[in-house]
């Protein structure tokens, strides 16, 4: 039996940046003592560049989070896990393009901390800066760069 391919992903289902410059994200799964709130935190912590305690994540709220098959099989951390690290990868590259229009550079060529991203030149701006700029919106291409693990 095919599933067929999986549905598109869009920043705007999975995180939300909020107006201090912190994120939440949404996943379906419901934690009851595997620990997946933490590890979901962590690893969009990590792809957005982010102090842990700047991630909010929440889980299993079905007025808020995207419809979800189930919390089973020890499956949630490389099934969701991966969803949510593209989904913070197109979000950290929606932010780096704002940042870039900003500060007149490359998003390339920016450098992402604590937060904020910052120029060659020592100039930065804040995600809570960028969040002034409306909600992160729009598909997560599939092939969208991950941060590699040897930067985390």
């Amino acid at each position: 039996m095919s599933w067929g391919p999986p549905p598109p992903l869009f920043i705007e289902h999975r995180i939300r940046l909020e107006p201090d410059g912190g994120v939440t994200a949404f996943s379906g799964k419901v934690d009851f003592g595997q620990g997946i709130r933490t590890a979901f935190g962590q690893i969009v912590a990590e792809e957005l560049d982010l102090p842990l305690e700047r991630v909010r994540v929440v889980l299993g709220d079905t007025a808020a989070v995207p419809w979800d098959f189930g919390t089973f099989g020890s499956m949630s951390i490389k099934t969701e896990g991966a969803t949510l690290r593209r989904a913070a990868a197109g979000a950290r590259a929606a932010l780096a393009a704002r940042a870039a229009g900003r500060l007149g550079v490359d998003a390339a060529s920016l450098e992402g901390r604590d937060g904020a991203f910052r120029t060659r030149d020592g100039r930065t701006v804040r995600y809570a800066e960028l969040a002034g700029d409306g909600p992160l919106t729009g598909e997560v291409a599939k092939d969208i760069p991950l941060k590699p693990r040897s930067a985390y």
